[in-house]
């Protein structure tokens, strides 16, 4: 997605010298009801973020959710959260990268900066989150699968054949401490589905 301005003023060049939000992930969870809440959703989850549904901060929302799990799809109203202010940007100019080539991958986060990343979850994954060191890269190896997940791109290093990627389970978790980790671009042992 690129931003626009609600003024409709032209969005800036991606840069990392501009603002940066920490978007609400309950806003999606409680008022995005075209989506599955704490049990699932998908990558056209994003193109709810328009002039009519800017996002908001979640240092407003907080995440009420965050021990909440299925069957239930949330325990956190969507006019819960109606005290907190949509952010002065929306969501426009979506498209879906063809992931046939990790060029495709890397020229989009290149030129239009950190973006969604979804990959299959199987249970190993859970042990490298909790138990890796820093550095790391993640192949998927054994254990059953346990559904889909959405992160953010946020780079590459191809000396290391992985994409560094930014979870939403804390700021401070994972195996580099700081809520991101390294999954290997390819040699998994399943098909991991990627989509961005």
């Amino acid at each position: 997605f690129k931003s626009v301005s609600r003024d409709g003023s032209a969005p800036e060049p991606f840069s990392d010298a501009g603002p940066t939000y920490d978007i609400s992930e309950q806003q999606q969870v409680s008022c995005n009801t075209s989506m599955s809440g704490c049990c699932g959703g998908s990558m056209s989850a994003l193109q709810w973020f328009t002039s009519s549904n800017g996002p908001m901060e979640e240092s407003c929302t907080g995440y009420g959710d965050i021990s909440t799990s299925c069957p239930t799809i949330s325990s956190v109203t969507c006019a819960s959260l109606s005290g907190c202010s949509q952010l002065a940007f929306y969501f426009t100019g979506y498209y879906t990268v063809d992931m046939s080539s990790d060029d495709n991958v890397k020229t989009s986060t290149y030129n239009d900066g950190p973006s969604y990343f979804r990959f299959d979850v199987y249970e190993d994954f859970n042990t490298f989150w909790n138990t890796g060191s820093s550095g790391q890269v993640y192949t998927q190896a054994t254990g059953s699968k346990l559904g889909g997940h959405a992160v953010l791109i946020i780079g590459w290093d191809d000396a290391k054949s992985a994409w560094l990627l930014k979870n939403s389970w804390g700021a401070t978790a994972g195996p580099s401490g700081d809520g991101s980790f390294w999954m290997a671009y390819s040699g998994h042992a399943q098909e991991l589905f990627f989509g961005m």
